[in-house]
């Protein structure tokens, strides 16, 4: 008898591992709005999205890549039909956008070195649809700070974060390559006067 109960139970236990795995194959539902809307998925590429703007009919987002050991590879995409694609003149890893008139400024980093990158607020402007026409670097970052986050704009100025970067291996503690750690930076569209605002 006690085998026998072994036995039941232990194909109970089967039957509900089998049915727990097909339910858990499906996925969690969507998620609901807080005004009850319903949630549809955007894209289902992209590697780790660091930041959304959204400007001439279109949905921009800007990556950090993948967590890999290797380069990195992330860069500002365009959403369309639920795909994203890479803007060619992309940074490796993209920190923060904002559209402001026409223009997309990105925050981003390119690997320069075993233990360098380069760190800008891009302005992009003439998006036709499919690229930006024009695409320039307004302001370059001070040698010695590693890393570039979000992205603001607010009476006639852009305001960027300072963060960790591609080299320090740490996303989440104390940095050992960056003088400014997490202060924030205000220059001009033009990409003059520069400062440290907070």
């Amino acid at each position: 008898m006690k085998a026998r109960l072994i036995g039941a139970l232990g194909a109970s236990i089967l039957v509900a591992g089998a049915l727990g795995a097909t339910a858990g194959a499906a996925g969690p539902p969507p998620p609901t709005a807080t005004s009850g809307a319903t949630v549809q998925q955007l894209a289902a590429n992209l590697k780790t999205p660091t930041s959304f703007a959204f400007g001439d009919g279109a949905v921009f987002e800007g990556d950090g890549g993948n967590s890999t050991s290797g380069p990195p590879n992330g860069g500002v995409f365009v959403i369309s039909n639920g795909t994203a694609t890479e803007l060619a003149g992309s940074p490796e890893f993209v920190g923060g956008l904002v559209f402001h008139g026409g223009t997309l400024y990105v925050s981003g980093g390119t690997v320069t070195g075993k233990h360098s990158a380069k760190w800008q607020v891009l302005a992009w402007s003439g998006w036709n649809g499919t690229k930006f026409t024009k695409q320039k670097a307004i302001w370059t970052a001070p040698k010695g700070l590693d890393g570039l986050n979000g992205l603001g704009f607010a009476g006639g100025k852009v305001y960027v974060g300072a963060d960790v970067g591609l080299q320090d291996g740490n996303d989440h503690g104390p940095a050992t390559l960056t003088p400014d750690l997490y202060e924030m930076f205000t220059v001009s569209p033009t990409g003059k006067g520069a400062k440290v605002f907070a």
